[in-house]
């Protein structure tokens, strides 16, 4: 079943496009890449940022913000249409237009803006497939050799020359790669979005059931053993979703000092998304940009607010409230 669906996508024009980039121009610009690579050298300390998260949990708002309003390096909308020659392409386009500027209208499907243009923030899913040479989600480091390694820090050591500035990154499955993602880079920081799980849990049905995903598939993010919680009801999966993805993050990142963890609540960002523009530059002694307005505030997103739906995932957070404190 699994083959059949995987053959059949690549009959949408689009995916069979994307599908000849991988196996085609991959291998066809290897070797160029490959010499940009030595050419650029690597730098002594390299400090990416990664933006992490829940799904649904106001991370792409956190992103939004901080690419638009600090000076960073980031995956823009058309880096990423080129996730196979990502080197090649920034070193011809940055160094022709020493710009990264976009005004961001803060509009996001579900993720993915390509509203604001080629400039706008991407999650960069086809690079770090690419990079990590998987598209699983959870990656334990032994599974991952020396060599992968090496390269995944090797291009974002070279982005970052390119575009001379810092990265930040907010490609969701890295949140269950942190473990690696210390390893190759153990000077980097993280921002964690952290949102109300009852809220989150709405919110990820809600994308969902827009999305049309079939029963039986976990959305948006996987973690170590997702597989056996598929066959439970829809509810009952993405509560446990929600419940593991916060557990094994704060896991990863327990320990990190306060000058490489920034840690904050969607709510308080939708209140004063200036404060955390400001914060966060700070802490991680970034350069500020001032060429677009910073909404005062944002409207919180609430999904089923009246419905019986939230009184279950609320029902199930709270006994889960209710066993950790009997343990």
């Amino acid at each position: 079943m699994e083959k059949n669906i995987s053959k059949n996508k690549y009959f949408v024009f689009e995916n069979y496009v994307r599908f000849v980039k991988k196996r085609f121009f991959s291998r066809l610009l290897f070797p160029l890449e490959k010499a940009l690579l030595r050419s650029i050298g690597k730098p002594d300390k390299v400090r990416p940022i990664f933006i992490v998260g829940v799904p649904r949990s106001g991370t792409t708002l956190a992103y939004q913000l901080l690419t638009s309003h600090v000076k960073v390096g980031y995956i823009t909308n058309s880096l990423e249409e080129n996730f196979y020659w990502p080197l090649t392409y920034s070193a011809i386009l940055f160094r022709s237009n020493k710009s990264l500027s976009y005004e961001s209208s803060y509009y996001s499907n579900y993720g993915a803006n390509f509203k604001d243009g080629r400039n706008a923030p991407n999650q960069g899913i086809e690079m770090w497939a690419r990079l990590f040479g998987t598209e699983r989600h959870f990656l334990p480091d032994y599974e991952i050799s020396s060599s992968t390694k090496n390269s995944v820090f090797e291009h974002v050591s070279a982005l970052s020359k390119i575009y001379e500035r810092e990265f930040i990154f907010k490609e969701l499955s890295l949140g269950s790669k942190l473990n690696v993602i210390k390893n190759i880079f153990p000077y980097a920081r993280f921002v964690y979005i952290k949102r109300d799980p009852v809220d989150t849990a709405c919110s990820i049905f809600s994308a969902m059931e827009a999305n049309g995903v079939p029963e039986g598939v976990m959305w948006g993010m996987q973690f170590e053993g997702y597989e056996k919680y598929l066959s439970l009801s829809r509810v009952e999966m993405i509560y446990h979703q929600v419940s593991q993805i916060e557990e094994n993050i704060q896991e990863q990142l327990h320990g990190l000092g306060h000058e490489s963890l920034y840690f904050a609540d969607y709510n308080e960002i939708c209140s004063d998304p200036r404060f955390f523009i400001f914060d966060v530059a700070s802490r991680f002694n970034l350069e500020l940009v001032d060429e677009h307005d910073v909404p005062e505030s944002f409207k919180s997103s609430v999904t089923y607010k009246d419905d019986p739906l939230r009184q279950q995932f609320r029902d199930l957070f709270e006994r889960e409230k209710i066993d950790a404190e009997k343990i």
